[in-house]
C-alpha cells in the first residue's frame, strides 16, 4: 500500500503555500543523524525486543516501512517533524479501538497523522492550542489536525499533550509531549523526532471506541 496518495499531496502542497517550511539543504554530505535513521538505526524488525519492548519503537517504524514514509523520509534535504508513538502507545491504542470495523488503508491515514512534512516543529513553536500540520487532517481530507494542548501537574509545573479528536482523558490516552518542562525530543540535522506515549487519533476513531467492560456482578 503506498503511502502517497491524492489527499497526502494536495496536504503537502497547502503546506509549502502556506509557508510551513520548504526544500532545504539542511544534511551535510554522509551526515548519519537524520530524521530516517530514527528507525534505520535503532529499530530492527528482526529483533524480538523491537516490537516487545514498551518503551521502544519498533511497531511504528515497521508501520512507516510499510506504508512508505520511510522512503519519504529519505530525502535528507528535506525537512520533518515525526511523533514518534512507542510500543506501548500501540498496545494502548489496540485495546481501545476496534480497527477491524475500518477500512484498510487505516494505518495508512494514522501514520500520516504522525508527520510534519516541510517544517520542523520546534519546542518553543509548540505552543499551546495550536495545530501542528501533520500530513492527514485539516481542509484538504476529513478530520482535523492535531492540537497542542497544555496542563499543569500537582505541583504547578507545565505538561504539554498533542491529542486528536479521540484523544480523550477518560480513555487514558492523551499523548504526552513534554514532562515537568522536559521536552522528549531528539534533533535531527533535518528535523525533530518526538517521542509520544500514546497514539495521536484521528476523528475517524471515535466511533470505534471499544466499549469499557462492565464488571462482574454476583448476586
Amino acid at each position: 500500500m503506498k503511502f502517497i496518495s491524492s489527499s497526502f499531496l494536495a496536504t503537502v502542497g497547502s503546506l509549502f503555500l502556506l509557508g510551513f517550511g520548504g526544500v532545504n539543504a539542511v544534511c551535510k554530505p554522509g551526515d548519519n543523524n537524520t530524521i530516517a535513521s530514527f528507525c534505520n538505526s535503532t529499530e530492527n524488525p528482526a529483533d524480538p525486543d523491537s516490537v516487545q519492548d514498551p518503551d521502544r519503537f519498533g511497531i511504528f517504524c515497521i508501520f512507516t516501512d510499510q506504508f512508505g514514509l520511510l522512503e519519504v523520509l529519505q530525502n535528507d534535504e528535506e525537512e520533518f517533524t515525526l511523533f514518534a508513538f512507542t510500543n506501548q502507545a500501540y498496545f494502548t491504542f489496540s485495546s481501545l479501538f476496534n480497527l477491524t470495523t475500518l477500512p484498510d488503508d487505516t494505518q495508512n491515514r494514522l501514520i500520516e497523522y504522525h508527520v510534519i512534512i516541510g517544517s520542523t516543529l520546534p519546542a518553543v513553536d509548540a505552543l499551546c492550542s495550536s495545530s501542528p500540520p501533520v500530513a492527514y487532517g485539516g481542509k484538504n481530507n476529513e478530520g482535523r489536525l492535531p492540537k497542542i494542548r497544555c496542563s499543569n501537574d500537582i505541583v504547578g509545573r507545565k505538561n504539554s499533550f498533542i491529542v486528536g479528536p479521540a484523544n480523550k482523558a477518560r480513555f487514558g490516552n492523551l499523548p504526552q509531549l513534554s514532562r515537568g518542562g522536559e521536552v522528549l525530543s531528539e534533533e535531527k540535522c533535518n528535523g525533530i523526532v518526538y517521542k509520544v506515549d500514546n497514539v495521536i487519533c484521528p476523528k475517524f476513531l471515535v466511533d470505534v471506541k471499544v466499549p469499557p467492560k462492565r464488571p462482574i456482578v454476583f448476586l
